[in-house]
């Protein structure tokens, strides 16, 4: 299955794919915690790394699911006969960044709203704006469509260096066709040929 996300060539997780349901934010937290320590930025030294990604990460599968899915959740029996959507989570760094990007099919841009404080929701990005260093979103084109919402968060510099290298699976190895039989085609030398069957007639009993 294709990404719905824009190719990099820094460190990337693998794409989580959830489904548009409440649920999908613990998750998404889950993962993207498994994820920091793999690349090693959860120790004591990355102070509010963690939690600020961990947050930043539910906010924005929340309002993903929001856009896409039920603000509340199912019941058993309705999940089975209803049509759900999907959001997709992925996480990556570059330089001294990590990344958090969100997929959600909605056609809709991201609107930055000003909740009072008596309002109960639509801080989701109010409060990813206030913890990120940056974020923004792009459009998706075909085969997906939709859009992606990305945040940006600072890593602490004593990590950067410790952080294990990038992987990149290497392509196997392809055999070069001969030169002098190309591939799909076969030596048409009548004479040789006559003398491969003379040959094997003459080992006949």
């Amino acid at each position: 299955m294709h990404s719905p996300f824009r190719p990099r060539c820094e460190r990337v997780s693998r794409d989580l794919y959830l489904t548009a349901v409440p649920t999908a934010a613990g998750q998404a937290r889950r993962f993207a915690r498994g994820q920091l320590r793999s690349w090693q930025l959860a120790a004591p030294s990355a102070g509010d790394l963690p939690a600020t990604a961990e947050l930043i990460t539910s906010e924005l599968v929340t309002n993903a699911v929001k856009a896409t899915g039920f603000a509340e959740m199912p019941d058993a029996a309705a999940l089975h006969q209803l049509s759900l959507a999907a959001v997709v989570l992925r996480l990556r760094t570059a330089h001294d960044s990590l990344f958090i990007d969100v997929w959600d099919s909605a056609l809709a841009p991201p609107t930055l709203g000003n909740p009072s404080d008596l309002d109960e929701s639509g801080r989701g990005l109010a409060l990813v704006a206030a913890m990120a260093k940056a974020w923004d979103w792009y459009p998706c084109y075909s085969p997906w469509r939709g859009k992606v919402i990305w945040a940006a968060v600072t890593i602490p510099s004593a990590l950067v260096s410790a952080m294990p290298p990038p992987t990149t699976e290497q392509p196997l190895p392809k055999r070069a066709p001969s030169e002098q039989t190309p591939r799909g085609e076969f030596p048409n030398d009548l004479i040789l040929l006559r003398r491969v069957r003379d040959a094997l007639g003459g080992l006949a009993i």
